[in-house]
């Protein structure tokens, strides 16, 4: 999938097919919220916290399946990175600003959504700097209320939100599950 416009529609194509009542970025959303509070789920464990059960003759419903569990894989994998590659699946930079707003703010009620799922029920229990962020996220979940400037201040001000959220993800991420320390031997 070469853009985000590709992976969103192929992933809202899925969503249909399993009769999930979600949208593309919520479900990425909630995706990442899951791994990022239960970190140890697998794929499949992910994907049933989300719709548990497709018949097994349903080919279509799972290959949408197979689908989710392939998206939960590659954000795994982009969270766990050093090099910070993670992305949010929002609509591309040509989609009118408004309806890139709207999405950032369903993909972050679906991060929410997700920590919940996983486990993390209580946002003021979050250690460190993680609470301060995923607190910040819940008041751009109700983003849909921003008031637009018009012109290239929205672009800009869209962009800075983009970032902050990806970074609150990580924080989250990294503080929820730290990594063991790198063992040093003396000889």
């Amino acid at each position: 999938m070469s853009t985000n416009r590709q992976a969103l529609a192929h992933l809202n194509t899925a969503l249909e097919r399993l009769q999930l009542e979600m949208e593309a970025p919520e479900v990425h959303g909630t995706l990442t919220g899951l791994i990022c509070a239960a970190g140890d789920l697998d794929e499949r464990s992910c994907v049933n916290r989300l719709r548990p059960t497709v018949e097994s003759g349903d080919i279509l419903a799972n290959e949408a399946r197979q689908l989710l569990e392939k998206l939960c894989a590659e954000t795994r994998h982009q969270l766990k990175e050093e090099e910070f590659n993670f992305r949010l699946l929002l609509p591309d930079d040509e989609a009118p600003v408004e309806e890139r707003i709207g999405s950032l703010g369903v993909w972050v009620q679906g991060f929410l959504m997700g920590l919940s799922l996983g486990g993390v029920t209580d946002l003021t229990r979050l250690p460190g700097d993680s609470g301060e962020a995923v607190r910040d996220l819940t008041e751009i979940a109700a983003i849909e209320n921003y008031e637009l400037a018009g012109g290239e201040e929205d672009e800009e001000s869209y962009a800075e939100l983009v970032e902050y959220v990806r970074t609150s993800v990580f924080i989250a991420h990294e503080e929820l599950h730290p990594k063991p320390p790198a063992s040093t031997t003396l000889h």
